[in-house]
């Protein structure tokens, strides 16, 4: 962990930016558990940070969360990374949702989660095979 990342977690543990950029460290260096890690621990806090209406909002398609407002950046990019993960593990159920709960937030698609909607709806219905999975 670089120093200066370990320092300002050590002081701020639920510093968003810090824990996705030390997540993407952490993933490029094959470390893919930690950066799991990372990423929940990024997305509690943003939970724990919610207003309590923002789950229902949600789920009925009227919360929105533009990417053109910088503060709701490392919510969505967490969002997107824990839809890759979750792919990764063949959970492509779980990565639909997600992305479809993505596309619900900010509709001009910053995190480009159209590229692997399809597929994820595909593989979550069992249609084709595991070689091809996204992520696989």
């Amino acid at each position: 962990m670089p120093p200066p990342e370990q320092r300002l977690l050590q002081a701020y543990p639920y510093q968003l930016d810090s824990l996705l950029q030390l997540a993407s460290v952490c993933a490029s260096t094959g470390q893919h558990e930690q950066a799991n890690e990372m990423v929940d621990k990024c997305l509690y806090a943003c939970e724990c940070a919610t207003h309590p209406l923002f789950r229902s909002h949600l789920q009925q398609g009227l919360a929105r969360l533009p990417w053109s407002l910088e503060r709701n950046r490392p919510f969505l990019t967490a969002l997107s990374r824990h839809a890759d993960t979750a792919a990764r593990k063949g959970c492509y159920t779980t990565a639909f949702e997600i992305s479809r709960a993505l596309l619900s937030l900010d509709r001009t698609d910053p995190l480009d989660a159209l590229l692997n909607i399809d597929a994820y709806a595909l593989f979550a219905a069992g249609v084709g095979d595991d070689e091809g999975a996204p992520g696989g």
